[in-house]
């Protein structure tokens, strides 16, 4: 309900839900915990439908390089036959992340807008 526009007049067949995820069904997915910092974390990841999403990836790194914060950047598959590219400010690059597992700790999600990641955010 914090989400909704501030209104009383809400008819009594209307009930707030979700949102409906969950873990189930997803595939492990392997992850250098060790080499997270300690540091703020900050996760990036812009779905896995772009293509070559470099340009905006390399952004972000530049943005967050001189902050004193671990960036993640999950590739989302959007460079799937290139080697994974090193960004500004070295941070952890993988080509999938247990998104569930890192948007819980992160002081800050960089996304596309997706409903997946949306939804889990606001989780």
């Amino acid at each position: 309900m914090e989400l909704e526009f501030p209104r009383s007049d809400l008819p009594e067949w209307l009930h707030f839900t979700g949102p409906f995820h969950n873990d189930v069904g997803r595939t492990p997915i392997e992850f250098p915990f060790d080499q997270l910092t300690g540091q703020p974390l900050v996760y990036a990841s812009l779905g896995t439908i772009y293509d070559n999403m470099n340009k905006r990836f390399h952004q972000i790194a530049e943005a967050c390089a001189s902050l004193e914060v671990q960036l993640v950047i999950s590739l989302g598959g959007s460079m799937e036959g290139e080697s994974i590219p090193s960004y500004p400010g070295s941070p952890l690059v993988v080509r999938y992340a247990p998104q569930l597992d890192l948007l819980d700790p992160a002081a800050l999600t960089i996304t596309h807008g997706g409903m997946n990641t949306t939804l889990e955010c606001l989780t």
